[in-house]
C-alpha cells in the first residue's frame, strides 16, 4: 500500500510539505488546505516512525504503529508544555517543523528490516481474480452506507429529544442490515482484503457517527465541558486550575487546531469516532494475522468488532479516547507476545503513558498492562525468570485494588468523603445485585425482545466466546495469558468499586458510572481470545453446507444491527433515556438570561442541557468561589437546590441558592418536556419576581431577586 521513500524523495517531499505548511500556518490559515496538509503530515511521518516501531511488520501494521506512536508523542509533548508553561500555537508549529527530520532519524537509528513480497501479515499481498459480483457487492455496500448518512443528515435536529431513533426512520435498520449481510459475506470469503478492510472502516464510521450527524449542536454533556476547556486553552494557552488528567486529549485537539487550522469543536467531535474507524480494524487485522497465522481467518474475525461495547466511541470524551488507546495497546502488543521476538517496546510505553494523560480510568490499567508485559516471565528474553514471575504477581495483587486506591487518594486530596462497605462483597450480596430476571424478560414485541435479549446478555455472550477461544488456544495460552491477568485485575476492581466503594456524594444515576466504565476495558482484554474464536469458528462454518453458512451470516447481521440500535440512547418499551440533547431553545434561553442580567452577578437553576448550552456559548464565564454559575450534575449543593426547586418552586429555595453563591439574583429555567412542567410553571409564577418564555414557550425563565 505504501511505497518506501528514499532519502532524496523524503527530503524533497518534506521541504515541499513544510513550505506549504508554513504558508498556511501564518498566512492563509485555511481549513481545507490544513486538512490536506494533515493527511500529508501523517503520510510523511507515520510510516517512517512505524518502521522504527515495528521493523518486522508489514506496511499496514507499521502505518498503524506510526499513527498510534505519533499521536501519543503529540499528547505527551503537548501535556509537558501545558504543565511546565503553556501549550500554544508556536509549540505546535515547531513540533510539525521538527517531526520529519526527527522521525527519519529515529527510523535510521532503529534500522529497517525489509518486507518481502511474501510478508506473512500484509493484507494487501494477495492474488485474486477481478470479479464482477465482488465489484457489485462493494458498490452496493457503499451505496447503502451513503444512503444511511444522507437519511441521518436530513433528520438532523436542533430540538430537544431523548434518542436519535425518535426521528430517524426505522427503515434505516433494514438498509444497515442489508449492508452488514453483504459485508459479512465478503469477509467470510477471506479474500479481497484490499477492499474489505476499508469497507469495515467505512461501516464502523457510520456505526459510530449517528449522534454526530443527528445532533449538530453537540451531543451529551461531558463533551461540551471538554470542548469549552479546549477553546479556553486555545485562547489563553492554559486554564486555571490545571486539571491532573484529560490534557492528553486536549493536546491532540489543540495540535490539530494550532498547526492545521481545524476548528476546535470540529476536531473534538471527529477525533474518537474517526480514529476508531480508521485504526481499530487495521490494528485488529494485524493482531489477528499473528494469532491465527492465516490471513483469511484474520479477515473473518473482523465481524466481532461490531459486537464489542463501543458506546464510548460515539462521542469524543477523554474516557472514549482513553478506551480507544487501551484497546489499540492490547492489539498492538500481540505481535510481541506471539512471536516472542525482541521487538521495540517504546511504542507501547508511549501509548500507555499518553493513555494515562488522557484518562486515569483507562490509563492506570494501560500502565499495569505495560508493567505485566515488561515483567512477562514467559518471555525468553527475560534475564531473570524467577524475579520476573514474582514481580508479575506483585503487579497483579497491587493492580487488583489500584483504581479504588486512586479514588481514595483523589477524594482525600479534594476533601470529599469516600467510604467503604466491604460487607457488600459477600457472595449473597453479590448474587442479589445481579439482575438475572432481565435475561429472559419480554415486552411482547418480538423485534425488541430479541434486541434486548442480546443487549442484556452482550457481555455474557462475549465472555462465553472468549472462553471458547481460550480453550482453542490452550496449547499456546502461556504466550497471551497476560490478557487473562488483566481481565481478572479489572474484574476485581469492578467488584470493589461497584459493591464496596460509597459514592453517596454523587447523585443517584452517577454512582455506578465509574464502575461501569471498567466493563468495556475488561472485554477489550479478552479481544485476543475473541479473535481466535471468531477466526476459527467462522473458518469452520465456511466449509459447511450453504444453509448453515447463510444462517450464520444472517444471525451475525441481526446481532450487529441490534448492536447498532443499542449503541445509542433509546426511548422504547424497554428503556427510556432520561437525558435530552442540547436544543436551540436551550441556547436561546442562556443568551436571554445573560442579556437580562445586564452585568449583575447571577446564577441559574436549570437542567444539564441548559448548563451545557451555557458552557458551549460562554465557556467558564462566571464562577463564584469554586462553584460554576449553572448546576453541574455531579451532586453539588447547587444541583441539590435545583432538584429541590423542581419539587416545588419557592422563593426560599431561590434565596438559599443566592446565599450559597453570594449573589442577589437567580434564574430558574423550566423546559416544556419535563413531565410536570405545567405544574412547576404555575407554581413559580406565584412567587417569582418576573417571568417570560423563549422559543414559543419551549423554555420559561423565572427571575428571583433578593
Amino acid at each position: 500500500m505504501f511505497r518506501l521513500l528514499s532519502n532524496v524523495k523524503f527530503i524533497i517531499l518534506s521541504v515541499i510539505f513544510l513550505a506549504i505548511f508554513l504558508a498556511n500556518a501564518f498566512i492563509f490559515k485555511n481549513f481545507l488546505v490544513g486538512t490536506i496538509l494533515l493527511i500529508g503530515f501523517f503520510t510523511l511521518t507515520a510510516l517512517p516512525l512505524g518502521q522504527a516501531a515495528a521493523p518486522k511488520e508489514a506496511q499496514l501494521a507499521q502505518f498503524i504503529f506510526g499513527i498510534f506512536s505519533l499521536l501519543s508523542i503529540i499528547a505527551l509533548v503537548g501535556s509537558s508544555f501545558y504543565y511546565l508553561a503553556e501549550f500554544t500555537a508556536p509549540v505546535a508549529v515547531t513540533v510539525v517543523l521538527l517531526s520529519p527530520s526527527i522521525v527519519w532519524l529515529i527510523k535510521k537509528r532503529a534500522g529497517q528490516t525489509a518486507i518481502t513480497a511474501e510478508a506473512k501479515h500484509d493484507p494487501w499481498i494477495e492474488h485474486f481474480k477481478k470479479s464482477q459480483k465482488i465489484s457489485i457487492a462493494v458498490a452496493i455496500i457503499l451505496a447503502l452506507l451513503t444512503a444511511i448518512v444522507l437519511i441521518v443528515t436530513k433528520t438532523a435536529t436542533e430540538e430537544a429529544i431523548r434518542s436519535p431513533w425518535e426521528i430517524i426512520t426505522p427503515s434505516i435498520f433494514i438498509i444497515f442490515g442489508l449492508a452488514v449481510i453483504l459485508q459479512i459475506s465478503l469477509l467470510a470469503r477471506g479474500r479481497e482484503r484490499v477492499l474489505t478492510l476499508p469497507l469495515v472502516s467505512a461501516m464502523l464510521f457510520v456505526f459510530l457517527t449517528i449522534a454526530l450527524f443527528v445532533f449538530p449542536l453537540g451531543y451529551g454533556f461531558d463533551s461540551f465541558i471538554h470542548q469549552a476547556t479546549e477553546n479556553h486553552i486555545a485562547e489563553f494557552g492554559t486554564i486555571t486550575p490545571k486539571p491532573f488528567y484529560y490534557i492528553g486529549q486536549y493536546s491532540i485537539v489543540l495540535f490539530l487546531h494550532y498547526a492545521f487550522s481545524i476548528p476546535v469543536d470540529l476536531a473534538d467531535k471527529l477525533l474518537v469516532p474517526l480514529l476508531a474507524a480508521l485504526l481499530l480494524p487495521a490494528a485488529w487485522f494485524s493482531a489477528a494475522a499473528h494469532l491465527l497465522k492465516e490471513k483469511r481467518a484474520a479477515a473473518r474475525s473482523l465481524i466481532i468488532i461490531f459486537l464489542l461495547p463501543l458506546t464510548s466511541f460515539i462521542v469524543t470524551t477523554p474516557q472514549g479516547l482513553g478506551n480507544l488507546w487501551f484497546v489499540l495497546l492490547i492489539l498492538l502488543a500481540v505481535p510481541r507476545l506471539i512471536d516472542r521476538e525482541n521487538r521495540p517496546i517504546w511504542p507501547l510505553v508511549l501509548g500507555a503513558l499518553s493513555t494515562l494523560l488522557i484518562h486515569p480510568i483507562a490509563g492506570i490499567p494501560a500502565v499495569l498492562f505495560l508493567a505485566l508485559l515488561a515483567a512477562d516471565p514467559n518471555n525468553p528474553n527475560q534475564k531473570n525468570q524467577t524475579f520476573a514471575r514474582i514481580f508479575s504477581w506483585i503487579i497483579i495483587l497491587f493492580g487488583a485494588f489500584a483504581l479504588p486506591a486512586t479514588f481514595v487518594i483523589n477524594n482525600l486530596r479534594s476533601g470529599q468523603g469516600l467510604g467503604f462497605d466491604f460487607s457488600a462483597l459477600a457472595p449473597v450480596e453479590l448474587f442479589h445485585s445481579l439482575r438475572l430476571d432481565l435475561f429472559f424478560e419480554n415486552r411482547f414485541s418480538p423485534i425488541l425482545d430479541f434486541v434486548y435479549l442480546f443487549g442484556w446478555n452482550q457481555i455474557l455472550l462475549l465472555v462465553i466466546a472468549a472462553i471458547i477461544g481460550i480453550i482453542w488456544s490452550w496449547k499456546n495460552l502461556k504466550n497471551i495469558r497476560i490478557y487473562l491477568a488483566m481481565t481478572a485485575i479489572l474484574f476485581i476492581n469492578y467488584l470493589v468499586i461497584s459493591s464496596a466503594v460509597d459514592f453517596s456524594f454523587l447523585i443517584d444515576y452517577e454512582r455506578s458510572n465509574y464502575a461501569d466504565r471498567l466493563i468495556p476495558l475488561a472485554v477489550f482484554c479478552l479481544v485476543p481470545f475473541l479473535i481466535i474464536f471468531a477466526g476459527r469458528w467462522l473458518t469452520s462454518v465456511m466449509g459447511k453446507p450453504i444453509v448453515l453458512r447463510a444462517t450464520t451470516i444472517i444471525l451475525f447481521a441481526t446481532l450487529i444491527t441490534s448492536a447498532f440500535y443499542l449503541n445509542y440512547p433509546r426511548k422504547d418499551a424497554y428503556e427510556t433515556n432520561h437525558g435530552f440533547n442540547v436544543s436551540r431553545a436551550d441556547i436561546a434561553a442562556v443568551f436571554d438570561v445573560e442579556r437580562g442580567a445586564e452585568g449583575i452577578d447571577y446564577i441559574v437553576l436549570a437542567n444539564q442541557s441548559a448548563a451545557a448550552a451555557a458552557i458551549h456559548e460562554f465557556g467558564f464565564a462566571h464562577y463564584y468561589g469554586d462553584q460554576f454559575y449553572y448546576p453541574i450534575p455531579t451532586g453539588g449543593t447547587l444541583y441539590q437546590l435545583f432538584l429541590k426547586m423542581n419539587e416545588s418552586p419557592s422563593k426560599s429555595t431561590a434565596l438559599a441558592a443566592m446565599d450559597l453563591m453570594g449573589v442577589d439574583r437567580v434564574y430558574y429555567l423550566v423546559s416544556d418536556y419535563w413531565w410536570q412542567a405545567d405544574k412547576l410553571r404555575e407554581t413559580a409564577k406565584t412567587n417569582a419576581n418576573d417571568w417570560w418564555s423563549v422559543e414559543n414557550g419551549k423554555i420559561m425563565i423565572f427571575e428571583y431577586n433578593k
